[in-house]
């Protein structure tokens, strides 16, 4: 049975079990030293995803980023949502493999064991973190509706903000809730970096327009 978890046709699920496993030492050497990955991770993993689909496919920029906002489930950390993902990956895999070998009599190729994964994780792991989010991750203040942000202030969590490129950023409640938004300037003629507080201005379709914090 080792032979078939190490097979070349499984490293994909193999190598999401080893992301697991990272994880769970770096969360044990955490511990002992004190400082938080989890929270380390989740507030520094601002990759700029947003610019690098920008750059890649310009105006369907729109579409990738209600792809994002989709898998990056609200209040659920980072880091928590790849270990979701990473066991459902692998689960997935070895189990789609597994009864191939046992029906077919051999392993799929990788461009059929991958895509087949990908379609039984992905619904899994919406539900599943979305169970999280309710569960362990929730506030006990009252909801708060997303008509509410206007006039508040965000930080660019990742990534630019320009007009007609949205980006993420984050902001506070009255009840201390962390928020994740989409958010593009005002102005055609402006561009906010990671780390910019911002003003939301007005609710548009997906995102919040905004503008620059006066800091003067």
């Amino acid at each position: 049975m080792s032979d078939f978890f190490f097979q070349p046709l499984n490293y994909p699920f193999l190598s999401a079990v080893i992301v697991l496993g990272v994880i769970l030492l770096l969360e044990l050497i955490s511990m002992v030293i004190g400082v938080g990955f989890s929270e380390l991770f989740d507030s520094s993993a601002s990759m700029d995803i947003s610019d690098s689909v920008s750059a890649d496919i310009g105006g369907s920029a729109g579409f990738f980023a209600d792809v994002f906002s989709w898998i990056r489930v609200k209040k659920v950390p980072l880091l928590v949502l790849i270990v979701i993902f990473s066991a459902l990956f692998s689960v997935s895999g070895y189990g789609i493999q597994l009864i191939s070998k046992d029906r077919l009599g051999f392993l799929l190729p990788l461009y059929l064991s991958i895509p087949l994964a990908v379609v039984i994780t992905m619904p899994l792991y919406r539900s599943i973190a979305g169970f999280f989010a309710k569960k362990f991750f929730k506030d006990e203040s009252s909801a708060v509706s997303e008509s509410s942000f206007t006039g508040k202030i965000a930080i660019i969590n990742s990534g630019t903000a320009r007009k007609g490129n949205p980006t993420e950023a984050k902001l506070k409640d009255e009840y201390g809730q962390l928020h994740y938004v989409m958010v593009e300037p005002d102005a055609d003629d402006e561009v906010y970096e990671e780390g910019t507080e911002v003003v939301l201005l007005e609710k548009k379709d997906y995102y919040f327009t905004v503008i620059k914090m006066d800091t003067e």
